[in-house]
């Protein structure tokens, strides 16, 4: 409803940028930090904060996390880093990767499956982590996305500067170039709008009960919810 008041209130100490979930447990992570819910319990505070370096990376403006139950992948757009652990490394671990990555932003990762998006720029990148190979460039017409993200339904960006959000059934469908299943916004060149249909700036993407949740940048400070 409109006016609710929160029925919790985190305050971290850090600006948060990205966060993600699985298997119970919950980071959230920006600038220097994560914080980190092993056995995430809404109210309750997080078991570890890391500030400064994980494992091995130094930290300083991380704008990405992604953990998919096995895995753990930071982007560092300071290093132009993206690292991936197994698990939540220890002080002094290695990385299993450390990609070289111009300004990544946030990260999504299903099944080690990992997904990057820019800070700043026109291309999203996959990678497989279990692999040696390295992230690949889609071949789908963007503009500053600022988020990758596999959904329940398929994948989606959010297609920032071009105030859209597209969808594609899966991944594979995005990898070979197909057009994406569904757009929601208008047409590359539109003008912004904050209307029930249009977007300005969408920049972040969540499913929560059959809800698509689209959450804008800057000058609109809107979360959008579409029925699936």
């Amino acid at each position: 409803e409109n006016g609710a008041h929160a029925d919790y209130i985190y305050l971290i100490g850090f600006p948060a940028w990205d966060n993600t979930f699985a298997d119970g447990t919950l980071i959230i992570a920006g600038r220097d930090s994560l914080a980190i819910w092993r056995d995430f319990v809404p109210g309750n505070l997080p078991d570890e904060v890391i500030r400064g370096q994980l494992g091995t990376l130094p930290l300083s403006d991380v704008k990405g996390v992604a953990y998919d139950g096995t895995y753990l992948a930071v982007a560092e757009p300071q290093s132009d880093t993206v690292a991936v652990f197994e698990g939540i490394p220890a002080a002094g671990d290695e990385p299993l990767h450390s990609y070289s990555v111009r300004g990544p932003g946030r990260l999504d990762m299903r099944d080690g499956v990992l997904a990057i998006a820019p800070k700043e720029g026109s291309e999203v990148l996959v990678v497989d982590v279990t692999t040696t190979a390295t992230p690949q460039a889609l071949p789908v017409r963007v503009n500053l996305p600022n988020q990758a993200k596999f959904l329940p339904f398929g994948f989606g960006i959010a297609d920032t500067s071009f105030h859209r959000v597209q969808i594609w059934n899966s991944l594979d469908d995005a990898i070979a170039g197909q057009d994406p299943a569904q757009i929601i916004g208008g047409d590359i060149g539109d003008r912004p709008q904050t209307t029930s249909d249009r977007f300005y700036f969408p920049a972040s993407l969540e499913v929560v009960a059959g809800h698509l949740y689209v959450g804008e940048f800057k000058f609109s400070n809107r979360i959008v919810a579409f029925s699936q």
